[in-house]
């Protein structure tokens, strides 16, 4: 589980919405409460053209003492018109992964995952902020490299 000070969590929020900016148009929403559930949005590319994807980063953190816990996550990135989907999510116990192909969406798209932070370090790390590199990637091709 990822726990941060709460100095440490208010900068990973910070930090977070800093480094989608380079992908889109952003907007953060939050609780203020314990849970806390923090929603963050992207539309790509934003600021008045038409979105071609939107990215939408959810996190419940419970705060334990001094600190905050993560207890779930749901990140996804979902292509715009198209059903197009690809998400990591962690809730009830279970790391998930869910991949819907906008050529067959009907097909299963849920598959088993591990978690995203399998070490404290790297979730310090921010691996949200590592794969800005991919999914700009995958945006800059309109999705198709997704499929190789």
């Amino acid at each position: 589980m990822t726990s941060l000070t709460p100095q440490r969590f208010e900068q990973r929020l910070t930090d977070l919405e800093g480094a989608f900016r380079r992908l889109g148009e952003v907007a953060v929403a939050r609780g203020s409460e314990s849970p806390q559930t923090v929603l963050i949005t992207i539309d790509h590319p934003g600021w008045g053209v038409p979105r071609r994807a939107r990215m939408r980063f959810v996190e419940t953190w419970q705060r334990e003492g001094d600190a905050w816990e993560l207890v779930r996550y749901a990140y996804d990135l979902l292509a715009d018109p198209s059903p197009g989907r690809f998400g990591f999510h962690w809730h009830d116990g279970t790391h998930h992964t869910h991949c819907v192909d906008d050529e067959a969406p009907n097909k299963d798209h849920h598959y088993r995952s591990a978690p995203l932070y399998p070490t404290v370090e790297s979730r310090a790390a921010h691996p949200l902020i590592d794969g800005n590199k991919r999914t700009g990637a995958l945006l800059a091709a309109d999705g198709r490299s997704a499929r190789r």
